[in-house]
């Protein structure tokens, strides 16, 4: 099913011309980070495996990149989409690439696809405004869905009972909100509770908080901090615990992570 969900996009028919370099510091590496989304182009490394809990859109700046999705042989491709949680590779030539993240949980992701890539025409169109998002000047105040997809997203409407579990483990991602906590908190039983977070979500309970932890780490990123203090700040009980979630998710240790966040323009919005 996942290789269903891989989209490309051929190249552009025109190349987007980039602001001057005053227009963005740092040759125009920045993050805008949102509760529900993520915006980044920068310095991409060379990944291992990665898992995140969200859609992710790739895109080239320059050159294509080679991509695999759950174990499918590399693809040379311009522009992919992969969806929550789906073990993929990236490699790329060039030094920086375009991401944008999606979470689960914010967006209906099948009405989404549909809207943004359900024809050559359609997914060429989402290439070229992802890039044209991070190429115009951008304010802290301006709409996420806009910038970068020329749309607003479809939402997606939870139970009210995980959504409130949910609510309150993204508001403390490095809180140590157990499943039991949140089945109290929402009035069901352990097992209920459980079962009706997974079938509302698509992934546990466990993963998806250890994902919006991992999540809050980019958060932190761009200051001048020691990654022990991270760590515990993140949650985590110690630094080999922290460096084996990160790697998990990002294919990159937290170092690498903070590394290439050097000179890297940082947004937060928190609504």
């Amino acid at each position: 099913m996942a290789n269903d969900m891989h989209i490309a996009a051929p190249e552009p028919r025109s190349v987007v011309t980039e602001p001057a370099a005053s227009t963005f510091p740092n040759n125009g590496r920045l993050m805008l980070i949102t509760p529900s989304r993520l915006a980044y182009r920068g310095l991409f490394g060379s990944p291992g495996e990665r898992r995140f809990g969200a859609w992710t859109f790739y895109v080239a700046l320059q050159s294509p990149f080679e991509v695999s999705i759950d174990g499918a042989p590399m693809e040379r491709q311009t522009f992919a989409l992969v969806p929550p949680y789906t073990a993929h590779r990236v490699r790329t030539s060039d030094l920086e690439m375009a991401v944008v993240l999606v979470e689960a949980e914010a967006v209906d992701g099948e009405a989404m696809r549909q809207n943004l890539i359900g024809g050559a025409a359609e997914r060429e169109l989402c290439a070229a405004s992802i890039r044209n998002g991070f190429a115009r000047p951008m304010s802290r105040g301006e709409d996420f869905d806009l910038r970068f997809f020329g749309q607003r997203l479809p939402s997606r409407t939870l139970d009210t009972r995980v959504q409130r579990a949910i609510d309150r483990m993204c508001s403390q991602p490095a809180g140590r909100l157990s499943a039991e906590d949140c089945a109290t908190l929402t009035g069901l039983s352990f097992s209920r509770f459980t079962h009706l977070f997974s079938e509302q979500t698509g992934t546990t309970f466990r993963r998806f908080r250890a994902w919006k932890r991992a999540r809050g780490l980019m958060r932190m990123v761009g200051h001048n901090l020691n990654l022990l203090d991270v760590a515990l700040s993140a949650g985590y009980a110690d630094s080999t615990h922290f460096s084996h979630s990160i790697r998990q998710f990002y294919g990159l240790t937290p170092r690498d992570i903070f590394a290439f966040s050097r000179q890297l323009s940082v947004i937060s919005q928190q609504a």
